[in-house]
């Protein structure tokens, strides 16, 4: 059974990343972990907010992790999923982008991922 891991990730345009993260911050509470030029790190009482500069701005990703074992990428595939670009490219250093049959998109770790 695939779990969903703790963190989400929202894409935002350049120009706003820096008013982006402060709004998430204040209007949630959250504490800012780390903040590069890219991304912020924002913690919340038990996830992660991942505000990231990207391609499409205004997309918002759950991130999901399959059992071990799974080859979840064909699995998804097989069951009418599509894979899309996320900032020019369909997989990430650990996973892959997918929009399932009803429009959700979403990440998918290719393993378990190191978790805070």
């Amino acid at each position: 059974m695939f779990h969903r891991s703790k963190n989400i990730v929202v894409y935002v345009d350049s120009s706003q990343s820096h008013e982006a993260t402060e709004f998430y911050r204040r209007a949630f509470g959250m504490e800012l972990q780390e903040q590069d030029p890219v991304m912020a790190t924002l913690k919340g009482p038990n996830f992660m907010l991942y505000v990231e500069q990207g391609d499409p701005a205004g997309l918002h990703l759950q991130e999901w992790v399959p059992p071990a074992g799974v080859d979840a990428e064909k699995h998804l595939l097989d069951l009418g999923c599509k894979l899309i670009e996320v900032n020019g490219s369909t997989h990430s250093t650990d996973g892959f982008y997918i929009e399932d049959p009803y429009g959700l998109r979403y990440h998918v770790y290719t393993s378990e991922p190191e978790m805070d």
